[in-house]
C-alpha cells in the first residue's frame, strides 16, 4: 500500500524543517512586533523546540516534549495579530525555500489548529 508523503516530507524532512525554522526566526527576530517575545529566550533551545513541535505537527513520526503548548505560551500576551504575523513569516520562509503555494497553505492550515492554545483561548 502506498503512503502519501507527509507535509514534513514535502518541505524536505529534517533538513527542510531546519531551514524553515532558521529562516522563520531570522524574520521573527527582525520584526519589531515579535522580537520582544524572544528577548530573553535562548534561541538554540527555541529553534530545537520549534523543530520538534513542527515535525510532529507536520506528520513526522517524532515526539516533542510533554510541555503543554498552552502552558508554554500562557500569560505572554500573544494575540491573534501576533500569531498571524508569526505565520506570515513562516509562509515567507517556506516560499524562500521554493515550497509550492499549495503546500505552504497546508502547513498554515496545520498551524491554525494550534492557534487557540498559543493565544490563550484554550483554557
Amino acid at each position: 500500500m502506498f503512503n502519501a508523503p507527509t507535509l514534513y516530507d514535502r518541505i524536505g524532512g529534517e533538513i527542510g524543517l531546519e531551514k524553515m525554522v532558521d529562516g522563520l526566526y531570522e524574520r521573527v527576530l527582525a520584526d519589531p512586533m515579535l522580537a520582544p517575545f524572544f528577548k530573553d529566550t535562548p534561541m538554540d533551545k527555541q529553534r530545537r523546540m520549534q523543530r520538534e513541535f513542527m515535525a510532529v505537527a507536520l506528520g513526522a513520526a517524532a515526539h516533542h516534549s510533554d510541555t503543554s503548548l498552552a502552558w508554554a505560551h500562557a500569560e505572554r500576551g500573544i494575540t491573534f495579530e501576533h500569531f498571524n504575523r508569526f505565520c506570515q513569516h513562516m509562509s515567507e520562509s517556506l516560499k524562500a525555500m521554493n515550497i509550492d503555494d499549495a503546500t505552504v497553505h497546508e502547513v498554515l492550515q496545520h498551524m491554525a489548529l494550534y492557534k487557540n492554545a498559543i493565544i490563550g483561548e484554550s483554557y
